[in-house]
């Protein structure tokens, strides 16, 4: 409403007449991006990446209402991807996973014990995101602006996890999903893609999430997170010239002139890099990146595990348990 009333000058001169006739017309009188933000009212974009947490099985799903939801547990996981086409889009070409993923088994009190934590983690989320002191400026005047475009931030983080667990046949779609949540993260948590995409940094966060989930819940919410880890470990196998060539690291052109010599960890991290700016076509010399681009392309065998898209997965369950690191990225200091 605040952020409306900015931008419409008949409100802001006193004059309504506009939004009862609106409102008379059946149409909603205040309605800035709401169809950006609606996960909001009935839950579901912030119960899905819950119920596909053990993707490609589901172990439960959501029935929504208006401001809440009941959620079903299936008692055990079962098998989301039939191995038959079950609709004539499945004829279509698409690559999928080459690996089948081990069945998960759950305890009795697992499913409870993860939507206890998870709506926990939320209700501390929702905290830093309703909390108006966070969004101001350096005299700390109230931005809402700046509010708005945290909810759409964050429930866009949410929807496309879920989306990455839902398009499991898929393995472009998850990929360039990926690479969206990514973008998405450094906005909400100030780590660019590079450091996303760390090996250390990525295990460090799971240790971190690790140590923030109760046993009895851990056997639902963690499995994807450590299949993510682990593909991300994997993708450094794909550096097949190092091997070739004896070396531990790689030898790829150097800021300026010269070379310099990357670990794979670094190596690979860049390397997803380069696929990410791969969405806009590849061979962008943009930041002069073009001569390193050529290099890791020549590097890597381009065989990418189908689990690496559960990254986005593990960096959501790292907002969830650390929501003093999002209010405090969140606010920046009063920067809008």
């Amino acid at each position: 409403m605040l952020l409306q009333a900015e931008h419409d000058p008949r409100a802001r001169a006193g004059d309504t007449e506009h939004l009862r006739a609106a409102i008379r017309s059946g149409e909603l009188a205040f309605n800035a991006s709401t169809g950006l933000y609606d996960g909001i009212l009935v839950g579901d974009a912030f119960l899905g990446p819950l119920l596909g947490a053990l993707t490609p099985y589901i172990w439960a799903f959501a029935a929504h209402r208006a401001l809440g939801a009941i959620v079903y547990s299936l008692g055990r996981p079962l098998s989301g991807t039939p191995g038959r086409p079950t609709e004539l889009l499945h004829l279509l070409p698409s690559q999928g996973a080459r690996d089948t993923t081990a069945l998960p088994v759950i305890p009795p009190g697992a499913p409870a014990a993860a939507l206890d934590w998870w709506t926990a983690r939320l209700n501390a989320m929702f905290g830093v995101l309703t909390d108006p002191a966070i969004f101001t400026d350096r005299a700390g005047t109230y931005l809402p602006g700046k509010h708005l475009q945290a909810l759409l931030t964050v429930e866009q983080l949410f929807r496309r996890v879920s989306s990455i667990q839902t398009v499991h046949r898929d393995a472009n779609a998850r990929r360039v999903l990926l690479f969206s949540v990514l973008d998405t993260l450094e906005r909400l948590t100030g780590r660019a893609i590079h450091v996303l995409c760390s090996l250390r940094i990525a295990r460090q966060r799971l240790e971190a999430v690790t140590d923030s989930v109760p046993s009895g819940a851990a056997t639902i919410l963690l499995p994807a997170a450590t299949r993510a880890v682990d593909a991300l470990r994997d993708t450094q196998d794909g550096l097949f010239l190092r091997r070739h060539l004896g070396s531990d690291d790689i030898e790829v052109p150097a800021p300026g002139e010269g070379t310099q010599m990357l670990d794979p960890d670094t190596a690979v991290a860049e390397y997803i890099k380069v696929l990410r700016n791969a969405t806009h076509g590849h061979g962008s010399t943009k930041g002069g990146r073009g001569p390193l681009t050529t290099a890791l392309l020549a590097h890597h065998s381009g065989n990418i595990p189908h689990d690496l898209a559960l990254l986005g997965y593990l960096y959501l369950l790292d907002v969830l348990v650390h929501p003093q690191e999002l209010a405090q990225h969140l606010h920046g200091g009063g920067k809008s």
